[in-house]
């Protein structure tokens, strides 16, 4: 390892095991970009797989070289499984089938360009509101953390991607679920932080356990009489392809392939009913919690390089009129700058020390550049953090540069196909087979969000200078901005 060879602090103790020859590090060690061939005594790229712990604590996952991202791009798409690795990663194998394909086709199904024009004007109002709601319209200074902000602003649009707008607000239901993303957050590190032989007793005794199993149940109050609704009303309606609401799209796709029925209740109809339930909830933390950190990302590093606040405000208004007004996706093909941007944050803040993990499910996989193969129950996954910032890739890697991707001849629409494309060199929403199906509607979310507040709202550090915190924190396998720096704000109207 150049740079760190023979440092023996690179290596945490408590993880010193080996799976399949692979030597096994912590997050905390240093980055590895370069390994010295000892036969050749020169540096190369072509390195060596390492190990690192499951977030959660119920395994590992082994991080594959950069020059095997093709190899896993072109890996068989059904044999490695998101849905395996996260229900490990989050020990939710009680809780979810990893096994069940209604939800992941759902989740596709939802995120067709069609459905994501439909949703379109949903999404803005609901923007709109939350944005109103959480941060008001008072010209005076409030102040609060960058993280709680974010998150509470897109509470009720994970609702409405779900389930419809509005739906469960007289039951409190977004606040419940926003509380949930977090519980399971707790419940995690509490798995992690504890022998993978004490899970059962924490189940029993831990309150972050009980917690969660209680918002489940509460929760489930609300959901479940709503897809009971969804049901009966689809089952008196002839099929249809139209669905863009996540739990709408799955009972569909469960009548039409099982286990439902159109003809009638089926056995054990409440069961499915109630997984469908849990799939619900999974999914609102799937799609809140990723967006959470970019969306922070982003207004954090307007607050911290001004330099590119102003010219993009002025940009978002231009492109506004020449949106005609409107508050729509299509308001961003008139903004390079802010895609330029974006894409920066999306480089270099929320990006995993791993990238696009997947759990091999099925038959033995072979990485050929290795000579290593990897049996089912292995969880593979590449470098995200590492990829993004080699220096052969993006030139002074470490230092922000929010017009690193924008070129006077180059159209916002360009940039985007860029940000939205997984590469060898752009790991950001995984590659090839691991590539997140989501990831145009969540860097739209994340981008409207961020330019209503840019519109809307007068912001700035809330912390004297040289006194702000640590900008970007570990958590696992993922860097998330500090919860910690906080901003204040005040209406511009």
């Amino acid at each position: 390892m150049a740079g760190n060879e023979g440092d023996s602090s690179a290596i945490s103790l408590s993880w010193m095991i080996q799976v399949t020859s692979v030597p096994a590090y912590d997050y905390g060690a240093p980055a590895i970009t370069i390994w010295k061939d000892s036969r050749a005594g020169t540096p190369s790229k072509k390195g060596k797989p390492w190990a690192v712990p499951l977030p959660g604590g119920s395994g590992d996952m082994i991080v594959l070289p950069h020059h095997c991202g093709r190899e896993f791009f072109n890996l068989p798409k059904d044999n490695l499984s998101m849905r395996h690795m996260m229900s490990d990663e989050i020990n939710f194998n009680h809780i979810l089938d990893a096994t069940w394909k209604v939800p992941v086709e759902a989740m596709q199904a939802c995120n067709k360009p069609s459905s994501l024009k439909r949703l379109d004007p949903l999404i803005m109002k609901e923007a709109e509101n939350s944005i109103s709601q959480v941060m008001g319209s008072s010209k005076s200074w409030n102040e609060d953390s960058i993280f709680n902000i974010s998150l509470q602003v897109l509470i009720d649009t994970g609702v409405l991607l779900v389930f419809h707008p509005g739906f469960g607000r007289d039951a409190g239901l977004a606040k419940k679920m926003g509380e949930y993303v977090g519980q399971v957050e707790a419940r995690t590190h509490l798995y992690e932080s504890m022998p993978r032989m004490m899970g059962p007793l924490l189940e029993i005794f831990a309150p972050e356990c009980h917690q969660i199993r209680s918002a489940i149940k509460s929760m489930k109050k609300t959901i479940v009489p709503e897809l009971r609704r969804i049901l009966k009303q689809k089952r008196e309606s002839p099929p249809t392809n139209d669905d863009h609401f996540y739990a709408s799209s799955m009972i569909e796709i469960a009548l039409k392939k099982g286990p439902l029925s159109r003809n009638g209740v089926v056995k054990d109809e409440e069961h499915h009913i109630d997984m469908m339930a849990d799939e619900t909830m999974f999914m609102f933390f799937e799609a809140v919690e990723p967006t959470t950190m970019i969306l922070a990302a982003f207004i954090a590093r307007f607050l911290r390089h001004r330099e590119f606040l102003e010219p993009v405000r002025l940009e978002l208004e231009q492109a506004l009129k020449l949106n005609d007004g409107k508050w729509n996706f299509d308001l961003f093909n008139h903004t390079p700058r802010f895609e330029s941007f974006s894409r920066e944050v999306l480089r270099m803040d929320c990006i995993n020390m791993v990238a696009g993990s997947r759990q091999i499910v099925k038959e033995p996989v072979t990485i050929k550049s290795l000579g290593m193969t990897f049996g089912p129950g292995t969880n593979l996954t590449t470098s995200g953090a590492f990829t993004h910032l080699d220096p052969e890739f993006y030139p002074d890697p470490t230092r922000f540069d929010g017009n690193r991707f924008y070129k006077p001849d180059s159209t916002a629409s360009d940039i985007l196909r860029d940000t939205i494309s997984p590469n060898e060199q752009w790991v950001s929403f995984g590659l090839g087979i691991s590539s997140c199906p989501a990831r145009l509607l969540g860097t739209r979310l994340c981008q409207l969000v961020a330019a209503k507040i840019l519109l809307g709202y007068h912001i700035e550090l809330a912390h004297e200078d040289g006194k702000c915190p640590d900008f970007n924190v570990y958590v696992d396998a993922v860097g998330i901005l500090n919860p910690e720096i906080r901003m204040r704000y005040k209406s511009r109207q």
